[in-house]
């Protein structure tokens, strides 16, 4: 194969010129851009339909046509219309135009992530449009913004082979009381091979951390596999065993005299719908359902180590013909986003951990 390096070589200065062209070019029409996107966005939120109509028919023009296809629109239609420019101008105008429309999606959703209640608090302390805008809408999306500019480093360090930033882990209650959880083990392990990483762990409900996961406030989820959801990658880790209980009693049935205390789990809808308990009141979290069953009114599905560990103080049985729900502890990340290396040595450490001591 030949290849003419004289070709490259005449035609290097006219690809320089071309680079800087484009350089000039994407330096003024992109902040331009930002601007009609910001207006655009505001108006796509107005109170009035006819400012919302035009801002949204704008992105859906931008977005459902090809950008060349506007250059070639702009550039020869354009004098058509009697409205002459030159070529540097135009490509300009365009690309401001076309990424405006961009921006325009962009800012919306990032005025949307934006909590109600923090505009509620602030319409109720009497600010103004402009304050809320500038106050509390603003300084959210700056905050966000630097949270994610810091996500930059870790990618760059990765680069050059070391692991950095932080590692988000969502857990449910309780976990590590269970003599098979190898989870703290797996975090001295991973700060010993990457000491750059800095773990922050949020423990939560199974609901919370379920949307935690969703909206990607946390990176590993370690959790029940309830069912298999295909949105989710399970890494098995070990087994957890629940049981209904309750204070003992005597010369009665439980179930005809004590209600199951709620909570938004899967064990426990299935026990309402398939072993004859009433439902008692709403806990929010293991704690609460321990505290209600250990006062003999109620009944509760609590993880069996977890149970072992209150009826050291309290008298905790479980039912002798009650259910008994054998779940497996699983990390758990999302299906369509990229794992990093910190998140994929974390999930090597605790594989290779609770393979080696099951604990089931």
């Amino acid at each position: 194969m030949y290849i003419d390096f004289d070709i490259v070589r005449h035609a290097a200065p006219a690809l320089w010129q071309g680079l800087k062209l484009t350089a000039t070019v994407s330096v003024i029409s992109i902040p331009l851009g930002i601007v009609i996107g910001t207006i655009a966005a505001y108006m796509a939120d107005a109170k009035h339909m006819a400012l919302r109509a035009v801002a949204l028919g704008y992105v859906e023009l931008v977005c459902n046509i090809p950008f060349l296809i506007l250059v070639y629109l702009s550039f020869f239609g354009l004098p058509k219309l009697g409205l002459q420019s030159s070529a540097f101008a135009i490509a300009i105008g365009t690309m401001a135009f076309y990424t405006g429309g961009y921006f325009c999606e962009i800012l919306r959703a990032a005025f949307r992530s934006v909590p109600k209640g923090q505009i509620r608090a602030a319409l109720s302390l009497g600010m103004s449009g402009w304050k809320i805008q500038r106050y509390v809408v603003a300084l959210d999306l700056a905050s966000n913004a630097l949270k994610y500019l810091g996500r930059i480093r870790p990618e760059i360090d990765s680069v050059r082979g070391v692991l950095s930033g932080t590692l988000s882990i969502g857990m449910v209650e309780h976990l590590i009381t269970h003599h098979g959880c190898r989870i703290p083990e797996a975090l001295a392990e991973l700060k010993r091979r990457a000491p750059g990483v800095q773990p922050e762990i949020i423990v939560t409900t199974f609901a919370n951390l379920n949307q935690a996961l969703r909206e990607r406030r946390v990176e590993v989820a370690i959790r029940g596999m309830y069912t298999r959801d295909r949105v989710f990658n399970y890494h098995p880790l070990f087994i957890e065993v629940h049981r209904v209980y309750t204070v003992p009693q005597t010369g009665h049935d439980v179930r005809d005299r004590l209600p199951l205390v709620y909570r938004p789990h899967p064990f426990v809808e299935q026990t309402l719908a398939e072993h004859g308990f009433e439902r008692g009141p709403d806990a929010g979290g293991l704690e609460a359902i321990a505290l209600l069953a250990s006062t003999g009114n109620y009944a509760g599905l609590l993880p069996e180590h977890y149970a072992n560990l209150v009826a050291q103080r309290y008298t905790l049985q479980a039912l002798a013909h009650g259910p008994a729900f054998h779940n497996t502890i699983c990390a758990i990340t999302e299906a369509s986003r990229p794992l990093t290396r910190r998140i994929d040595l974390f999930l090597d450490i605790l594989d290779a951990l609770h393979k080696s001591k099951p604990g089931q």
